[in-house]
């Protein structure tokens, strides 16, 4: 006489329930890792895009403007490869390894509070004058809401100023 050995409903119920418990504790915490991670990026590069900008200024007297690379202002939540050549690596030598979230911009002027909407061409030569003339600008989608968010460093402070813009 053969005898099956089976879980029961109950059981299996009951598994599903505990896996759920489970997934509905990991995955804030996933986001929240995923939010961490992406501002960190931030907090890295644009600080190394400006101190590229200062070294350019050193040398050549004067600041660029770059566009918007990775990608033409388009943010992704997948990294994306910097295109090579672009106005960053050659003007500002900064080529980041691996890809990023955000996308990255210099632009000419004062945009350190108000970001949005600012769409900087490549290749400007800015005199540098006492006040603010640049502004980097990271724009993100942080936490994955389709909405971006703006951080931003100028050529005077060192300070990472943002997010703005997004809702979270």
């Amino acid at each position: 006489m053969w005898r099956v050995r089976a879980f029961s409903l109950i059981e299996i119920l009951i598994a599903i329930a505990i896996l759920a418990v489970l997934a509905s504790l990991a995955i804030p915490q996933y986001r929240k890792f995923v939010y961490k991670s992406r501002q960190t990026e931030v907090r890295v590069i644009l600080p190394a895009i400006a101190q590229a900008q200062d070294l350019r200024e050193n040398e050549k007297g004067t600041y660029i403007t770059c566009g918007f690379y990775p990608s033409a202002g388009d943010v992704s939540n997948t990294k994306q490869i910097w295109p090579e050549p672009n106005c960053f690596s050659e003007n500002l030598h900064f080529s980041p390894k691996g890809g990023t979230y955000c996308v990255y911009a210099v632009a000419a002027g004062d945009f350190s509070t108000r970001p949005l909407g600012v769409f900087p061409t490549d290749g400007q030569e800015i005199t540098p004058t006492p006040g603010i003339d640049i502004t980097v600008i990271a724009k993100c989608d942080i936490d994955g809401d389709g909405k971006y968010a703006y951080f931003t460093i100028t050529d005077e402070s060192t300070e990472i100023k943002g997010p703005f813009g997004d809702d979270f």
